[in-house]
């Protein structure tokens, strides 16, 4: 299949599957369901993807490095880096409003090989480069505490997940998006644990 033409296929059964994913669920949302609502045939489908979890690692990968890759083509380089990692932190939430099905399945989901291939994805590397670019510069500029910022990458990914998606499961909680106390403090313990509180942005500009 012509590489134009596969793009377009994802891009048609992304668009199916995912109401139906956030409809039913991963598990009951089956293949065929998918193919029929896209116009598509199985045959078709296999030639894309190795079968659903591929699919649904696959339409994560599309979407969540869209929105990151906007997120860096939109910045304001005036822009403090606070505000910037602030406006990061906004996107990751607003994207999981915008996408329910991928916190439903989420749920659902044990794919250990669909999760390892989503981590080394070059489009999910691209966003975490995209993110340690801005953490980067905040540290140069002495706005941010002295740390490595691909570690830093990990940690604030690592902490957006677990309470935006995995909080509940945990502790039979509400997540950080039912919870806005939740959010709030995770916003504050992100930040406290980046911003440098000996950075004087005036004496800096002297």
């Amino acid at each position: 299949m012509p590489e134009a033409r596969q793009h377009d296929k994802s891009l048609q059964l992304y668009a199916v599957a995912e109401p139906l994913f956030e409809r039913y669920g991963f598990r009951k949302t089956t293949v065929e369901e998918i193919c029929r609502a896209a116009g598509v045939s199985k045959r078709t489908f296999y030639e894309l993807f190795r079968d659903k979890a591929d699919l649904l690692t696959q339409m994560l990968v599309h979407m969540a490095s869209e929105a990151a890759l906007g997120w860096r083509d939109a910045l304001d380089p005036g822009q403090p880096t606070v505000e910037k990692i602030l406006s990061y932190l906004d996107g990751y939430e607003a994207f999981g409003r915008e996408h329910p099905a991928f916190s439903k399945c989420m749920h659902e989901f044990e794919d250990n090989n669909c999760n390892v291939e989503f981590e080394n994805h070059p489009s999910v590397q691209a966003m975490r480069d995209a993110l340690a670019g801005v953490l980067a510069e905040g540290v140069a500029s002495g706005e941010l505490r002295p740390l490595d910022p691909a570690t830093l990458v990990w940690i604030i990914d690592s902490l957006l997940d677990s309470m935006y998606y995995m909080f509940p499961q945990m502790t039979g909680r509400p997540s950080a998006f039912e919870d806005p106390v939740l959010a709030s403090e995770l916003r504050a313990f992100i930040i406290h644990g980046i911003r440098n509180p000996d950075h004087d942005p005036v004496r800096r500009t002297r």
